[in-house]
């Protein structure tokens, strides 16, 4: 849920990691883990279980509060490091950068990461 901890909730509850600078534009739920997009500045944020790659922050652990996903790694192209649009599946994550190029991570099963012979894939 992002607070920091397990606990289920009825109502809603603001998640108050986020710095005063980041202003959250989008925000989406997979099956087991969400995600948030921050203006301006096209930040990308994960948290939730973090199996088989799901939270593309290059480990298989799972993240009780919203963490930064880098977009430095070997697989993201030099100037590609805002994310403009996010959307996730049960167990997968798919990103279009400001320039055009499209990112996913996660779950590779059924073709849904859009690549050839890889079970799962983890952006770094």
């Amino acid at each position: 849920m992002g607070h920091g901890d397990t606990q289920s909730l009825s109502i809603p509850k603001r998640i108050t990691t986020f710095k005063e600078n980041e202003k959250i534009i989008n925000a989406l739920a997979g099956a087991k883990h969400s995600v948030a997009v921050t203006s301006g500045n096209g930040l990308i944020f994960s948290w939730g279980m973090g199996d088989q790659g799901r939270l593309g922050n290059g480990q298989e652990i799972g993240c009780l509060l919203p963490s930064k996903i880098p977009m430095n790694g070997p697989g993201v192209l030099a100037g590609d490091d805002m994310c403009m649009h996010v959307a996730t599946g049960e167990a997968h994550t798919a990103m279009v950068t400001a320039s055009g190029n499209v990112y996913t991570w996660g779950v590779g099963s059924h073709g849904r990461l859009g690549r050839t012979g890889s079970l799962f894939c983890v952006l770094l």
